[in-house]
């Protein structure tokens, strides 16, 4: 049957048949969830909650649906519920990080990714967010270490190249800035973006012939 195939009408005839499934009763949030129908998603997990208030992936759930609707303070509650009993959980502790940096907790949200990285030094999400706010919070040399750091540990992501690249021209290190920027285009060697760019840090070091080219 097709309409087997649809997780919210899989679990939504599961619960009809027995309501007390809790575990339905999740399942169909996070189906609603991928929805995007978050008010419902929340019902369900709410009421999975008010009878198994500790069950950690159900608050995770709910954490991450109440960021998606933007209800970031609300989120926070949760995630930090969830990691007062679970401190190793680094993917969640970057979850937190980016929801305290869209609350506009930029302090928090360095803390959170630095602690992300304490555990796991090789997660690369983490340390490009913690560079973003950095950057966001007017510490761009930091941030550039940051970014050579994933560089060095992954240097074909090709983010970390064009902010890298970025940062050391704002920061007037033209000769590095062309360094990253010929990196990049090493990966996306069609990007007019940073062909101009490259064109822009060669003026810059006196090279006009190589930049007109």
């Amino acid at each position: 049957n097709a309409d087997y195939r649809d997780p919210v009408t899989l679990w939504a005839t599961a619960l009809t048949a027995v309501p007390d499934n809790w575990r339905a009763r999740a399942q169909l949030g996070d189906g609603l969830a991928d929805a995007a129908r978050y008010d419902e998603a929340l019902a369900h997990y709410d009421s999975v909650l008010q009878v198994a208030p500790s069950h950690g992936l159900v608050r995770i759930s709910r954490a991450r649906t109440l960021g998606a609707q933007g209800r970031y303070a609300a989120a926070v509650v949760d995630y930090r519920w969830f990691l007062d009993e679970n401190l190793l959980m680094t993917d969640l502790r970057n979850s937190l990080g980016i929801v305290l940096e869209r609350q506009g907790d930029l302090p928090g949200a360095i803390a959170e990714y630095r602690r992300a990285l304490e555990l796991r030094p090789s997660f690369r999400d983490a340390r490009f967010n913690l560079a973003g706010a950095l950057e966001v919070a007017g510490e761009p040399a930091a941030a550039l270490g940051e970014y050579r750091a994933l560089i060095a540990a992954t240097p074909g992501f090709l983010p970390a190249q064009r902010r890298a690249a970025r940062l050391s021209q704002e920061l007037g290190d033209l000769a590095a800035a062309l360094g990253y920027y010929r990196q990049a285009l090493a990966l996306a060697p069609e990007d007019a973006t940073l062909h101009n760019n490259e064109g822009t840090a060669l003026a810059g070091l006196g090279h006009y012939p190589e930049a007109a080219a």
